[in-house]
């Protein structure tokens, strides 16, 4: 089937409503926009201490950050409350033995930090840093890591020589030595921010991914891959995040399963943070760069492009918001905060008899974070009195605004929307509807040129048709047409129907003019996945596995049980009340 012939069964949902509505354009079978590739701002804090920095840690919020420094004249930890801008020293070096920090942690709310040293000890601080008490082995241990539960409630500590794993789950209260556990070499470990997993990776001799989801009381060894685990960070659900020598992994299986990330950068992966919720993630190595990513491991964006940088840690916010990464080599400290979106260039605004199709381009900078949303408004020609249409949440960069009165010029602007707010609103395009040929009002600094045909009900993408598509297209526009007619009293966004509209129950295998109906039905009156799937495949008339799903998620939505996709006398009843 044509592109134009796929376009347009998308666009056949598109219904003549009284108040002005905006339909996105399904562009082939996605809805949604291209991966991002935008960088982080990133902002070099001076306030932070000028010595080499070994590790950070972050609160939830991303105001509270403490870093440990290695050596020098100002060896000791540093908390800022500001995200970064100013700094006091909370455990100076003559207090804690003048050992080397290599790892900190902090309660997500920031009242709870804990720390270690190489050749040193276990720290603990319950009031911000304010106090501090030796906790664990008496003795000084060679520990490389020290991770804590969002809450406190869980700790754990790994060493590398001395093989050692300890753990506390009294807030560190006591704390025992991890049995049932080999003696390796750990580098890295990392509790889940709801405390539910636990785990530990060993870089050097024996490299090993263990993972424990009792407290450290019995591990799976070995888990996913044999790779050297010099960063490792885990979130709620099992997903883990690190790796050794140039490849980063990921795992959403608690390490059962362990895929290479595609980031092959120079260096050893020293360290990684990771939401809760998986979703947002930095990774770093000691010689290459800072990678970002808020699509889970699906894409990822390099920042700071200095190759010669060693990276020593890295931290983030609970909702991938801010974030924070040390340079050791400049001895420097970057701290980041997404904000909202760059504004979009409205491109083209389309006229028809009584709708405007837009297209526009996505801005050249998402600040940070994904857009999920586009705004559209429109105004009476220069009466400045925007409204806010309501079309539901679409990445999309196309939009038809129905509903508006022929021969009436309107100005139409759109805003980029993330989940830290909404952009600038682009330059106004104006455009008149008529009810004879469209014109095309474009931006000519965008390169877009062509003419568009808009029907009244649905509208064509800007592309050549031949004889046979726009037969084809006729065709379908003649059904719908002919489904509307059966459709008497639409009120908004609601379709109405009538008792003789269905005659039969439908189940899956069945085709027919009532599967259109209801097909129509579904992706009228539903918003979800489901829906939207059914949307981009099109009223085909086959009660298929996109039919029967739309429609279990209608029942769902709706309160009618059972929920299993077949189309019989409750949910036909359901309908007819309530549509």
């Amino acid at each position: 089937m044509s592109d134009l012939l796929t376009q347009a069964k998308a666009m056949r949902f598109i219904q003549a409503f009284s108040s002005p509505l905006v339909f996105l354009l399904l562009l082939g079978l996605v809805v949604g926009g291209p991966n991002r590739a935008y960088a982080l701002t990133w902002t070099r804090q001076a306030g932070a201490p000028s010595q080499p920095m070994s590790t950070v840690a972050e609160s939830a919020n991303g105001q509270i950050i403490v870093t440990g420094v290695y050596g020098g004249t100002e060896q000791g930890l540093y908390r800022s409350t500001d995200g970064g801008v100013t700094w006091s020293e909370i455990l100076t070096a003559a207090a804690s033995g003048n050992e080397p920090w290599e790892s900190v942690a902090i309660s997500s709310d920031g009242t709870r930090i804990v720390g270690v040293q190489y050749n040193g000890h276990i720290w603990l601080s319950i009031n911000s840093g304010l106090t501090w008490n030796e906790v664990g082995p008496g003795t000084a241990d060679t520990w490389l890591s020290v991770t804590m539960s969002a809450n406190g409630e869980y700790l754990a500590a790994a060493s590398t020589y001395d093989n050692l794993i300890e753990i506390s789950n009294d807030y560190g209260a006591t704390w025992n030595t991890a049995p049932n556990i080999s003696g390796k070499e750990w580098d890295a470990i990392s509790y889940s921010p709801d405390g539910n997993y636990l785990a530990v990776g060993a870089a050097t001799t024996t490299p090993s991914l263990a993972v424990s989801t009792n407290e450290g009381l019995s591990w799976t060894e070995d888990l996913g891959s044999t790779v050297p685990w010099y960063g490792l960070a885990a979130a709620n659900g099992g997903v883990l995040l690190g790796g050794g020598n140039n490849v980063l992994y990921y795992s959403n299986s608690a390490g059962d399963s362990v895929v290479d990330t595609g980031l092959n950068d120079t260096g050893s992966w020293d360290a990684a943070a990771i939401t809760p919720d998986g979703q947002s993630m930095l990774a770093s190595t000691d010689n290459g760069h800072v990678w970002f990513s808020d699509t889970g491991e699906s894409t990822w964006q390099e920042q700071h492009a200095t190759s010669t940088v060693q990276w020593n840690g890295v931290a983030i916010s609970s909702d991938g918001t801010k974030g924070v990464a040390i340079d050791a080599t400049d001895n420097y400290l970057y701290t980041f905060a997404a904000t909202a979106p760059s504004t979009p260039t409205l491109t083209t605004a389309t006229p028809a008899d009584t709708s405007v199709l837009l297209t526009f381009t996505a801005p050249t900078d998402d600040g940070g974070k994904q857009v999920t949303d586009y705004q559209v408004e429109y105004s009476l020609s220069g009466k400045n009195s925007w409204a806010t249409v309501a079309d539901g949440v679409s990445t999309s960069t196309n939009a038809i605004v129905t509903g508006l009165t022929s021969g009436t010029a309107y100005d139409f602007r759109v805003s980029a929307v993330n989940s830290i707010g909404t952009s600038t609103p682009s330059a106004m395009l104006t455009a008149t509807t008529t009810g004879t040929a469209p014109s095309t009002v474009q931006n000519t600094s965008s390169g877009f040129s062509g003419q568009l045909r808009v029907p009244q009900i649905a509208a064509q993408m800007p592309v050549s048709v031949s004889t046979n598509s726009e037969s084809e297209l006729q065709n379908l526009e003649a059904e719908y047409q002919a489904l509307l007619l059966k459709m008497p009293g639409r009120e908004g966004s609601r379709v109405a129907t009538t008792s003789n509209m269905f005659t039969r129950d439908l189940k899956n295998g069945m085709s027919g003019s009532d599967v259109k109906a209801l097909q129509l039905l579904l992706i009228s009156v539903n918003t979800g996945k489901a829906a939207q799937a059914l949307a981009a495949n099109g009223v085909t008339g086959y009660f298929g596995a996109l039919t029967k799903a739309a429609l279990v998620e209608y029942q769902k939505a709706h309160g009618i049980s059972p929920a299993s996709g077949y189309f019989g006398p409750l949910t036909r009843a359901y309908i007819v009340a309530h549509t």
